[in-house]
């Protein structure tokens, strides 16, 4: 671990608790978006079997299988980082906190990518449609469907991923000194708490 004061310590310590229990939460948060609770929460994955073959539902499930796949693997690293061994050696050298920053971008990037997709579906999904009984029902249907798997996520996913970003910060700046952050507009998803919906950040270490 680097070298901190006993206070700059205990803060440290209590952050990479905190995040480590968000993380935990956010796994079963998932779990629970994709299987649902086994009584009255129906999971994104029951909703949408029940249109397996229609390609709307097809194609959400499509995005859902590849966000869901790669925030496993994400997650996986960023725990990986976490490790103590593991982060008492990123916090020797510059590109330890920089694979931390990393983590966190791709992670949030991520699923900005993914939001932006469900409200453009959303927006579809609720435009007129035919005059045609049958088309229209089957508009509404999709529009229900929607809504309800992004609800799911709302709930379960979204505010979790925010959580790891607010809490991954402290333990970032925590870990070394910069002397120079150039914040631009690159990163999709952008950084929460600084305000911004897209940057890029590049940051000079010293000691």
């Amino acid at each position: 671990m680097c070298k901190t004061d006993q206070p700059q310590q205990e803060d440290l310590e209590k952050d990479l608790e905190e995040l480590r229990s968000i993380i935990a939460v956010l796994e079963q948060g998932v779990n629970t978006a994709k299987g649902g609770t086994g009584d009255d929460l129906e999971g994104t994955d029951n909703i949408l079997a029940e249109f397996r073959g229609d390609p709307f539902a097809d194609l959400i499930h499509g995005e859902l299988t590849s966000y869901y796949d790669r925030l496993d693997t994400l997650l996986s690293r960023l725990k990986k980082c976490l490790e103590p061994e593991v982060l008492s050696q990123q916090s020797e050298s510059e590109s330890g906190p920089l694979r931390l920053v990393g983590l966190n971008c791709e992670i949030q990037s991520l699923t900005a990518n993914l939001q932006e997709f469900f409200n453009s579906q959303i927006n579809a999904a609720n435009q007129p449609g035919s005059t045609s009984s049958q088309q229209a029902r089957v508009q509404q249907a999709r529009a229900q469907v929607t809504n309800a798997v992004a609800n799911i996520l709302n709930t379960w996913v979204f505010p979790a991923i925010k959580k790891i970003a607010s809490t991954l910060w402290p333990i970032i700046l925590n870990l070394v000194t910069p002397k120079h952050w150039k914040i631009g507009g690159e990163i999709s998803g952008g950084i929460p708490g600084i305000g911004l919906s897209k940057a890029s950040i590049e940051i000079q270490f010293g000691k």
